[in-house]
């Protein structure tokens, strides 16, 4: 059985080899009837357009601020009448800058192709040539710096970058795109330092030996990044077929039919008092048999999308056995279960959700956010309308400049959600005091206190707001951050 690419390494590949050979030309991407174009001037991106109206430039300059919705109506009449654009107008008539432009079409650029990177499925070509964008609004984005920074947060799942980069054992090496990279500019020092160790084949797991629990999920996320560009690459991924990793359909389905019937030991067809030597390699031996990858081309491939969903809890499964604090926790939730204390089976999902809800929590009281983050992403993943995964995630996120939006997105979700459950209000009261928006943090708490009159903490920060004064630092001290 080949292996076949998925759409995001095709597309992240395509990109950024036309980058590493400064090439000129028009990349297609399609999808059904939706269609993006993109255009390269040297190996830069410097357009990008749609064909839905609502992906189109001057809807997300709207969208983000860069213009204001009645000033772009009003531009559209003007151009309407006298022919032209609306932007044109606006440009025209000093309401927005070349350089207000410019930036815009940067931020277009990043906006539309990191939503091609997350279609699931899709169709991708590349024409040779020079595009005519006379008088168009162009920018400027390298692409290889963008999807090395585009994978630190997506996807969000580190189970599912762990599938994508590859079974667990995978060997890599770096490649001479490297040598282009480096000339634009693309890598930073932590890049460099992780492809000086890669300069040799070396197993996936060397790169952690000794490294900092804090720092693991940005070297996953940077060896993801630099597989999907072609900066580093796979090193005898192709091994022959043999009776220890030929996959029948019979037997692939019978391997799917277990995920929701077993437990974790089951999944990966393990005694509970097995070591944590043979927990790995029945997850290797495993992985060569029914990673996704192998399933992306060739006769099983109608199978890819129970397949996707079998290993990443066949990785849940993992994670949760190979560690020490989260086994002895699952151990004592099977106990409960066979002794007939536990009302939840311990196949059902809320389970396992649970599981990494409380392993997230205990690494944040660590401060090793990184990795708490990883927990409660697969928490989310597996029980998406828990509003107490959905405020945990979301006050953890909020502290990340980078994921701050999607934090506080959970926490409103999760008031949503259930509008009694104060700790999401709460929350947002505490993340909006941070960034200084003063009157919302004081409607949060007022919302605490309709279902809360006496809650303590809503109570002292209306108090403290009205007195009016410095603010800096009156949400650290309440909260204690």
């Amino acid at each position: 059985m080949s292996t076949g690419q998925s759409p995001e390494r095709e597309l992240s590949r395509l990109v950024a080899e036309r980058g590493a050979a400064r090439a000129s030309g028009i990349l297609t991407a399609m999808r059904g009837k939706h269609k993006r174009i993109f255009c390269f001037d040297q190996g830069v991106l410097v357009f990008a357009t749609s064909n839905m109206l609502e992906e189109q430039f001057e809807e997300h300059m709207k969208d983000q601020g860069w213009v204001d919705a009645v000033d772009l109506e009003a531009a559209r009449r003007v151009a309407e009448s006298q022919g032209g654009n609306a932007l044109a107008v606006l440009r025209t008539g000093n309401q927005l800058s070349d350089g207000d432009l410019a930036a815009a079409m940067d931020s277009y650029i990043r906006h539309l192709l990191a939503a091609t990177l997350m279609w699931p499925d899709g169709r991708f070509q590349f024409a040779d040539g020079r595009a005519n964008l006379e008088g168009a609004v162009t920018g400027r984005l390298h692409t290889t710096a963008f999807i090395l920074k585009h994978v630190m947060n997506y996807p969000s799942s580190m189970d599912k970058v762990r599938v994508r980069i590859g079974p667990p054992n995978i060997r890599i090496t770096s490649t001479a795109a490297v040598e282009e990279s480096i000339r634009l500019g693309a890598l930073d020092q932590s890049h460099l330092q992780l492809l000086e160790r890669c300069t040799e084949p070396v197993e996936l797991p060397e790169l952690f030996k000794d490294l900092p629990e804090d720092e693991e999920e940005k070297v996953y996320r940077t060896v993801y990044g630099m597989l999907l560009t072609g900066l580093l690459e796979p090193v005898g991924v192709e091994e022959p077929e043999t009776e220890a990793t030929l996959v029948s359909r019979e037997e692939a389905l019978a391997w799917l039919a277990k995920e929701g019937q077993a437990d974790h030991y089951g999944i990966l067809g393990l005694a509970d008092d097995t070591t944590t030597d043979a927990i790995r390699e029945s997850y290797y031996n495993l992985a060569r048999k029914m990673h996704p990858d192998r399933f992306r081309s060739g006769p099983l491939q109608d199978l890819l999308g129970k397949v996707d969903s079998f290993f990443t809890y066949v990785t849940d499964a993992y994670n949760t056995l190979h560690d020490p604090v989260l086994r002895a926790e699952y151990d004592r939730q099977l106990a409960e279960e066979a002794a007939g204390n536990a009302p939840a089976e311990k196949t059902d999902t809320a389970y396992v959700a649970r599981q990494n809800l409380i392993r997230g929590r205990e690494l944040a009281a660590k401060k090793k956010f990184s990795e708490a983050a990883g927990f409660l992403d697969n928490a989310l993943a597996l029980d998406d309308d828990n509003v107490e995964i959905l405020t945990e995630l979301g006050k953890l996120l909020t502290l990340n400049p980078r994921r701050r939006a999607e934090g506080e997105g959970y926490l409103v979700r999760a008031s949503a959600l259930d509008p009694s459950y104060t700790a999401s209000y709460l929350a947002l009261a505490e993340f909006y005091g941070r960034t200084e928006r003063y009157d919302e943090a004081a409607e949060m708490c007022r919302k605490v206190l309709n279902w809360e009159p006496a809650n303590e903490l809503a109570n002292t920060v209306l108090k403290e707001l009205g007195k009016g004064g410095r603010k800096e630092g009156l949400f650290r001290g309440l909260f204690g951050g």
